[in-house]
């Protein structure tokens, strides 16, 4: 039995589709059409349903799925043996929030390149949590980085918490200054909101009707940042990541403290994901960032 066929196999599972997996791995449709017809010839068994217009696994085909994880993962492993960990190389994918990826991840990067200058880092900006599981589930990313309620939203994944942090609503010490008072209330008809990334929150906080004004929206944390320094609104944002416009006073935060959302700093894999050598390197580097 070939890994590459198996490989295929598991790639028009997680697509779905005998056209998909081909596009991508690079493969012409006819290529993975055969390759699934040897498996099913190998194996004396139909594996998906032609009948659907999608690629359904029969009940047979839920059995080698979990076979092939086994084997393919035990073949990575094996071609590790070899592998020096002072000097593998190789390439380490990270997916990342942008929150984090400006602040805290350059830091542990810049620790890990400077021991293993060898193996090649991409990191991926995200914008949620559900856009790393994505990440992590296409096999496009190694590990990620989040921030995010502390949850357990899908059993394939494993979760690290990091560091407890907030969301906090922060705004320019001038802009504050011309409100009546220092919270969300505070002259509401005049108060304009700077939307990030973190919209869904601010609809389990600005709930009260009075709670009304004009909003601007952008796609990252550090574009709102700086349009909140710039006096152009309130914006909600990680304590984390504001902490230094704090300490310098371009930025306050409300007084209404019990407005804070609770959110946790994660790490996240894919746990039936082989761990390369680099994978796993990195991880004990960033849980080790973090104990300091």
């Amino acid at each position: 039995m070939e890994l590459r066929n198996l490989i295929t196999f598991l790639k028009v599972v997680e697509t779905g589709s005998f056209s998909k997996a081909a596009e991508s791995l690079r493969y012409s449709q006819s290529t993975v059409t055969v390759q699934i017809q040897q498996l099913e010839e190998e194996l004396h068994v139909r594996l998906f349903d032609r009948c659907s217009k999608k690629a359904v696994l029969t009940e047979k085909g839920h059995t080698l799925e979990e076979y092939a994880k086994e084997m393919i993962a035990l073949s990575q492993k094996a071609s590790c043996i070899g592998h020096n960990q002072d000097t593998f190389s190789g390439t380490l994918c990270i997916a990342s929030m942008d929150c984090i990826s400006s602040t805290i991840l350059p830091k542990i990067i810049a620790l890990f390149h400077k021991k293993y200058p060898d193996v090649n880092i991409v990191v991926k900006n995200i914008f949620s949590p559900a856009s790393a599981e994505n990440e992590l589930l296409s096999n496009d990313a190694d590990i990620a980085l989040i921030f995010d309620r502390q949850t357990d939203s899908n059993r394939r994944f494993q979760r690290t918490i990091l560091q407890k942090d907030a969301l906090v609503f922060v705004a320019s010490p001038a802009y504050l200054a011309t409100k009546k008072e220092n919270t969300l209330a505070g002259a509401p008809d005049k108060t304009s909101y700077i939307l990030s990334s973190y919209l869904q929150d601010y609809d389990s906080l600005i709930k009260d009707d009075a709670l009304k004004g004009k909003t601007i929206s952008v796609d990252n944390p550090m574009a709102a940042m700086e349009l909140a320094m710039n006096g152009c609104g309130i914006t909600l944002l990680p304590h984390f990541f504001v902490k230094k416009a704090l300490n310098c006073n371009y930025l306050q935060v409300l007084d209404n403290t019990e407005n804070e959302i609770p959110m946790w700093i994660q790490v996240i894999q894919l746990k039936e994901k082989f761990v390369t050598p680099q994978t796993e390197v990195f991880y004990k580097l960033i849980n080790q960032y973090f104990c300091q």
